[in-house]
């Protein structure tokens, strides 16, 4: 069973990627597809 726990400094860059990732998923169709590819995790 997953355990859920505060979020870390080390964890920051997979939340930020995950944000991107459903961002993208969420809008895609729904704006232009040049805006949803200026929203990329680096």
């Amino acid at each position: 069973m997953p355990q859920i726990r505060k979020a870390s400094i080390a964890d920051i860059s997979a939340i930020a990627q995950i944000h991107v990732e459903s961002w993208q998923a969420a809008y895609t169709g729904l704006m232009p597809e040049s805006y949803i590819e200026l929203n990329q995790y680096k």
